[in-house]
């Protein structure tokens, strides 16, 4: 309990949102900062370095954090094109090392390598152009740094070792600025790949669920979702409805104005059936000009009341095909489970209902 407070508290409400996501990755890249107290401790501990370094070290990233959260929780990065603020982050670090470094003494050499590791973890946000920028302008900061060390170290200052020091981070710092951003640009491929292969799947996954010509669900689809209703419905003891529509006359609209005369009826059927239906409500195109709905939790008068709204709202319509003005209804059959009936029986009584319907007269419901 107290774990999940603590975790709302930080990260803040929205769990499913970007910014939530963000504040979880900060957390985990500030974690850093607080493990690298350990060494620097060390070192003030044995002497290699001075005390002042591990207190100016904690005031610094306490400070840089707390501007970070608080940027992160108050929105304050939305502001920024970068809303991971990975530039502005890799910038604070390495200033906070090079201000550390010129106090560090002889242990100068250990704050050179954290700034290798910054440039390894920035490789993997940042764009090639910004470590380019990065990479020169913190070889010049780090050289500026020269001299400032030199007042701070007095006589115990070495001014060869500290040349060689920065001669051999301007060697290896290129590289390590180039083999970063490589790793980084396959990281970002690769995720715009996985990205492309989502969208993909998506539409696989619909084109196997949707009728391609009017968009509602298709047969595989309703059948499948007709088998776990019902085992839900028998389950819990609920009622459970299906009601099939056919289109009336839609072979004398097919002989009068062809197969996309008929393709235009379809769709303008689906439409209307699909508006507005209440949200556990599954509609399908079944075959041709025949529909299936179900209609889970609904009672046979709520069911009939359902079927009727479509079946007026259809009649209503008119269709302008090739200078053609055609009007059309539909008839339907409907049947409400019974207890230890399969699906297959289910649809078969409500088929039954409909060649009632269409026998007396179409533009009708009956029950079956």
């Amino acid at each position: 309990m107290l774990s999940a407070f603590l975790k709302r508290w930080l990260l803040g409400p929205d769990e499913a949102t970007q910014q939530h996501a963000r504040i979880k990755r900060y957390l985990r890249t500030s974690s850093n900062y607080f493990a690298a107290l350990i060494p620097i401790a060390f070192a003030a501990a044995v002497g290699v370095s001075p005390t002042f370094v591990l207190q100016l070290y904690a005031a610094l990233i306490i400070g840089a954090n707390l501007f970070f959260y608080c940027a992160f929780r108050t929105g304050l990065n939305l502001r920024f094109k970068d809303r991971s603020l990975s530039l502005m982050q890799t910038i604070v670090a390495i200033a906070i090392v090079l201000i550390c470094q010129i106090f560090a003494g002889s242990a100068r050499s250990f704050w050179v390598l954290s700034l290798m590791m910054i440039f390894v973890f920035g490789g993997f946000k940042l764009s090639g152009r910004a470590l380019r920028m990065l990479t020169f302008t913190t070889l010049l900061a780090y050289a500026l740094t020269i001299p400032l060390a030199r007042i701070v170290d007095g006589t115990a200052y070495r001014l060869e070792y500290e040349l060689l020091l920065w001669l051999n981070f301007a060697f290896f710092l290129p590289a390590l600025s180039w083999t970063a951003g490589e790793f980084g640009r396959l990281r970002r491929q690769l995720a715009n790949s996985n990205a492309e292969l989502q969208v993909l799947f998506a539409e696989v996954s619909h084109a196997a669920s949707h009728d391609s010509l009017t968009g509602v669900y298709n047969r595989r689809f309703i059948l499948e979702a007709l088998r776990e209703r019902l085992a839900d419905a028998k389950t819990r003891g609920l009622s459970c409805c299906v009601c099939l529509f056919d289109l009336d006359g839609f072979k004398q609209i097919n002989d009068l104005c062809g197969h996309d005369g008929g393709d235009v009826v379809i769709q303008a059927f689906a439409r209307t059936a699909a508006n507005d239906l209440p949200p556990d409500d599954v509609f399908a195109r079944y075959g041709g000009e025949e529909f299936l709905l179900l209609m889970p939790n609904a009672t046979l008068k709520a069911a009939q009341d359902q079927a009727e709204h479509i079946r007026q709202a259809f009649e209503r319509q008119r269709h302008q095909i090739e200078g053609h003005d055609i009007g059309t209804t539909v008839s339907a059959g409907i049947a409400e489970l019974r207890p230890d009936e399969s699906a297959v029986d289910l649809v078969r009584r409500a088929d039954q209902a409909l060649y009632r319907a269409k026998a007396l007269g179409r533009n009708r419901i009956e029950f079956g």
